[in-house]
């Protein structure tokens, strides 16, 4: 090798260096075995949804409805589309045993990890709908707090806000995640 080589060695290696440095894939949760196809519309869907419940509440005073994993996970597409620096891209919801499970990727800088946030929804005292976090996995440790908020945040506004101005006059009772569905039920006050 000559001195003339130099150069052009110390330039490819260079360029190999800063595309490694481009990206650090730190893992994290293995996705679902079957990945959840967002709705297209899904703000559409819960309000045909809703209609129908409060219509179907008319003799009994009790509604019911149900929502399922790709409304979700177009709900939380819709949500981080509209924000500027999103905390996590790539959402999957699954419901399953009582659980929601909120997985997706977080980006900071050149680090890429894998998020996982398992999620207890419980029927407020009021009557509406909280979410307790009972588990929150980035990369291949426990989430830090601040995630874990930003996540709780997000949730209360994907899920609440939507479903908080169409139910108004409805009390939830109860809800049941199972199976890819969650059943939220309610009375008319």
């Amino acid at each position: 090798m000559t001195n003339r080589h130099l150069p052009i060695i110390l330039a490819a290696l260079s360029l190999a260096a800063v595309s490694l440095a481009c990206q650090i894939d730190v893992g994290g949760p293995p996705l679902p075995a079957q990945p959840v196809t967002p709705a297209t519309d899904p703000g559409a869907s819960l309000e045909q949804a809703w209609q129908s419940a409060v219509e179907g509440a008319a003799g009994t005073g009790e509604v019911v409805i149900l929502l399922d994993e790709a409304q979700l996970t177009g709900y939380i597409l819709e949500y981080l589309a509209t924000q500027q620096d999103p905390i996590f891209s790539d959402p999957q919801v699954t419901l399953r045993d009582g659980r929601l499970r909120i997985q997706g990727t977080i980006q900071q800088g050149v680090l890429r990890a894998g998020l996982l946030v398992t999620i207890v929804p419980e029927v407020s005292p009021a009557g509406g709908i909280a979410f307790r976090i009972e588990s929150a996995e980035l990369g291949p440790a426990p989430a830090p707090e601040a995630v874990k908020e930003s996540i709780s945040a997000i949730l209360t506004e994907v899920l609440s806000g939507p479903l908080g101005s169409l139910a108004t006059g409805v009390r939830v009772t109860s809800l049941v995640v199972n199976e890819g569905q969650i059943a939220i039920v309610g009375e008319l006050r």
